[in-house]
């Protein structure tokens, strides 16, 4: 299997390109979710790193269907935003992760 120019997977790749690559797919998680999330850059530490976390798991178009979690985030209302997030088939495929995030967005 190839992906990207070429680049056989068969053979493996190499301690710093898997770094590389984790750190280059963190930072676009992270600016995922500052796309979906206008407030982004105000919210504490934890939420962001949730949201982050979210977007790197989800992506941004799976990230953008939590329509009722986007609009209580909006308002500030991390509660909803906490539940919005539980309620969902994600919460249910990636279990304790959703239950890890949720508290994070729940508690600040």
């Amino acid at each position: 299997m190839t992906i990207g120019y070429g680049l056989n997977l068969q053979e493996g790749i190499s301690q710093a390109e898997a770094e590389w690559l984790l750190k280059n797919r963190i930072l676009v998680g992270i600016n995922n979710a500052r796309s979906l999330i206008p407030s982004f850059d105000a919210l504490s530490d934890a939420r962001k790193i949730a949201f982050a976390n979210m977007a790197y798991n989800l992506g941004a178009t799976r990230m953008k269907g939590f329509k009722n979690m986007l609009s209580a985030v909006s308002k500030g209302d991390f509660r909803k935003a906490s539940a919005e997030m539980l309620s969902s088939l994600w919460a249910r495929q990636v279990g304790a992760r959703a239950r890890r995030l949720a508290a994070m967005v729940d508690k600040g």
